[in-house]
Parts: C-alpha cells; structure tokens; sequence
C-alpha cells in the first residue's frame, strides 16, 4: 500500500495491513519501522487526530518491540540504522510533529506544552532549538488568537507575559502598537455609550 503515503482511498487498509504485521511479528526488526508508518500515513492523509494518537502510541512503545538480544543494535541494510537507533530517533520526531500538528491545529496551549516535553527529554535533539522557537511562536499565537475573539483582557495578559519573558523579540513592536489599538477601541467604545445613553 507504499506506507507511509498510500492513496486516501487504501489508507484504512494500509493501516490495518501494519497493524496485523505488529499482532503478529511485534518484535521483529522490521517492528519500529511498521509502528512509525502508522502516525506517518495518518498524518500525509490529513487525518490529524488520529496521528497525533498513533504518534502516542509508538511514543510509549504500544504494540511492538525491539527484537531480542543483538539483533535490536545490528543495522538494517536498508536503512543504515538499528531499530533501536530508529526508535530513539523517530521517538525525538513524533514527539516534534505532535507539536507541530497542534499548533496547526489551534491548540497552542497543547503544543506548547509537547514542544516543552521535547525540550526537557531532548536536550541533544535535533529539534531542541526548533522546539524552543515554536513554543516562543505558540505563545504569540495564543495572544493572537484571544485578539481575533475579542477577548482583549485575555490578550493584553497573555501579550504582557509575552513581553515579560520575550522583550528582545521582533514582535515586540506589533504587540504595543495592538495595545494601543484596544485602548482606541474601548475609547471609541465610551464615546459610542456617551451618545446612546439607552
């Protein structure tokens, strides 16, 4: 089914056929390679919530195994790596993509916290610094987002710890002109009540 990018229409088989592969074989050397096709089918199809599940899921080491004794450290000639190489690596990306899947998502608080948990269990990880950088990104989102609903007592707090922990960062610019765009608008706002005292 060319796992991990099979056609929209053979993704439930595809996932299906990986998945019977781990009931039966869950501790062959070709296990963690199967695991990891899973979330990453998922997640090339668009099917977000289910991928960052089965990111989870191979994260914890649900339903497969390195192989017994030498064989986990002996590298596959097709990839170059060992499956215990493979999973420390591909554990380090799903916890990443998690991340990043949800911030596309909205939930900025969410991946903020993923991008934390990265940071602190990979500090040598190839995505430490991105992941430092998205959490920085998240938390400007975050005040963002309270903006576009109105809410602008949440996004002047969230703007102001922004400010607090960032006050080097280029956007600090952008987010005082906002706040001088919100007391406009709660001035326009009295002015409005001044002349419509009903």
């Amino acid at each position: 089914y060319n796992l991990p990018a099979p056609r929209p229409d053979e993704l439930g088989r595809a996932v299906a056929a990986a998945e019977k592969f781990l009931a039966a074989h869950p501790a062959d050397r070709r296990a963690v390679r199967a695991a990891y096709l899973i979330p990453e089918a998922y997640a090339q199809n668009g099917r977000s919530d289910d991928a960052v599940a089965a990111y989870e899921k191979f994260i914890a080491g649900d339903g497969f195994e390195l192989p017994p004794s030498d064989a986990a450290t002996e590298t596959d000639p097709e990839l170059g790596k060992s499956p215990a190489e493979l999973q420390a690596q591909w554990e380090k990306e799903a916890l990443f993509k998690i991340g990043n899947i949800q911030f596309q998502q909205k939930k900025y608080l969410a991946g903020i916290k993923t991008w934390e948990k990265y940071v602190a269990r990979f500090p040598n990880g190839p995505h430490w610094a991105a992941s430092q950088n998205s959490i920085i990104n998240a938390e400007f989102q975050q005040g963002l987002a309270a903006l576009a609903d109105d809410d602008y007592d949440r996004a002047r707090a969230l703007f102001n710890d922004f400010l607090k922990a960032h006050p080097l960062d280029a956007r600090s610019r952008q987010i005082l002109f906002t706040f001088g765009q919100i007391h406009y608008a709660h001035a326009q706002e009295l002015e409005e009540d001044k002349g419509n005292p009903d």
